[in-house]
Order: C-alpha cells, then sequence, then structure tokens
C-alpha cells in the first residue's frame, strides 16, 4: 500500500495580509514555517518516513516541503518540482485584497468565478511581466501551456494528471509526500472520494492528510475516522 501525504504549505506572506494568490511567489511567514516544522514532527511521531516527496513550482511549497522532511528526520529526501501542482492562475485577480475585489466586480461576477466550475477570470494584460512564461522557472513549459487565469476545472485536469504520474512511479510500499496548495489538494481529496463534492474548500496550512493507497488505487483509511481535532494527532481522512 502506497501511503500518500498532502500537506498544503505554511501560511504565507500573502496569506498573512489576506491577498489572493495563485501563481504569485511570496516566501512563507514564521509561522508558516512553524506549521511546515510541526508537520514533520507529527509525521516523524507516527512513524511515517517520507521517502518521495514532491512540491508545486512555487516558493511557498517548495520551502514548505524542506523544512516538513527536516523536522521529520528526512532532510536528504529531494524535493521534485511540479508546475502542475501550482495553485489555480486566477489571471488579473492575483495579488488583490479582498476589499478591492469587491470594489472592482460586483458580486454576481465574484461568485461566478468562485462557484462556477468552468468560470474564467479576467486574464492579465499580454504584456504583463506577471505572466508565467516570463517566469525562468517554467522555461521549458510550451507556452501554449503556461495559464493566463483558469477555471478550477482546467487547473484541477493538471493537478490530476501530475499525480496521477506520481503516484505511478512510487514503489508500492513507498510514503510520497505532495507540497501544494488548496484548489489543488482540494481536487485531490475530492477525486480520492475523500470531500464531499461541492462543499466548501478546508485545507488549513500545514495540516498532513495521510492517506493509504490500496492496489488500484482504491483508499482506504490508515487508522481512525475523521479528521482530529487535536492539533497533535496527524489528520487521518476516512
Amino acid at each position: 500500500m502506497t501511503t500518500l501525504v498532502l500537506v498544503r504549505h505554511g501560511e504565507s506572506e500573502w496569506n498573512a495580509r489576506g491577498l489572493l494568490t495563485g501563481w504569485g511567489d511570496p516566501g512563507l511567514t514564521t509561522r508558516g514555517i512553524r506549521q511546515a516544522a510541526d508537520a514533520g514532527r507529527r509525521l516523524a511521531g507516527a512513524g511515517i518516513r517520507i521517502d518521495r516527496a514532491h512540491a508545486s513550482a512555487l516558493r511557498r511549497a517548495g520551502d514548505t516541503a524542506r523544512h516538513l522532511l527536516g523536522a521529520a528526520g528526512c532532510p536528504s529526501t529531494p524535493v521534485q518540482s511540479h508546475w502542475q501542482l501550482n495553485e489555480r492562475h486566477l489571471g488579473a485577480l492575483e495579488g488583490l485584497s479582498k476589499d478591492e475585489l469587491r470594489r472592482q466586480w460586483d458580486r454576481d461576477e465574484r461568485r461566478r468565478w468562485r462557484d462556477d466550475p468552468l468560470a474564467l477570470p479576467p486574464p492579465l494584460d499580454p504584456g504583463d511581466r506577471r505572466l508565467p512564461r516570463h517566469d525562468p522557472r517554467y522555461r521549458h513549459v510550451p507556452p501554449g501551456e503556461l495559464p493566463n487565469g483558469e477555471s478550477r476545472r482546467q487547473a484541477e485536469v493538471r493537478v490530476l494528471g501530475v499525480l496521477h504520474a506520481v503516484l505511478a512511479g512510487a514503489a508500492p510500499a513507498a510514503a510520497v509526500l505532495v507540497v501544494s496548495h488548496q484548489g489543488p489538494l482540494r481536487a485531490i481529496l475530492e477525486h480520492l472520494g475523500h470531500t464531499p463534492a461541492g462543499a466548501p474548500a478546508s485545507v488549513p496550512n500545514g495540516e498532513p492528510f495521510v492517506i493509504g493507497l490500496a492496489e488500484g488505487w482504491d483508499c482506504c483509511p490508515l487508522a481512525g475516522g475523521g479528521r482530529e481535532a487535536d492539533r497533535g494527532t496527524i489528520s487521518v481522512t476516512a
């Protein structure tokens, strides 16, 4: 059985300021670093040793993975970066505060971007330096694959595609860490049958979700049932 450990990055500087982040690349706050290390200690306390680690191409995810692995006693485990594990690209909405969002767009439009899985956010201008094609991290990606605003469904497709590739390459008894973002992790949990589709998104920063994947990728809980409220225990989805 493969052990899949899903972790949302620790609190970022933009999380702390209440800004919409998407593919924006803020670093972790001091609290975010603590959250990552705490997750690593809890995994070590549960006897889970990470064999393979994967993270999005965004700094907050890669840094979370490295702090987590160090605290878990696995500092030499390399972290493989995948741009497909990035958060949903929010186009021109990235970097806005909730107040700015409310001032610039009406409530119906905001709800549509949030609730309609096929709705696209407003794109960045073609010359905007924030476009991924200007970022050297994505120079190996065909320009036509890089988004300028994504629907929730588009982001889910790329995330689940790379998840399957990651798990297909894992040894049968491996413990695989995936550090990503709220939207991608929500899509993975729904895909694996651990979250009701359409329920409000709630993936806390730095909270480990440990899932046992039987042969054929059928999901079974490693222990117990449901999420534990005690922050001293690992959350195990049922």
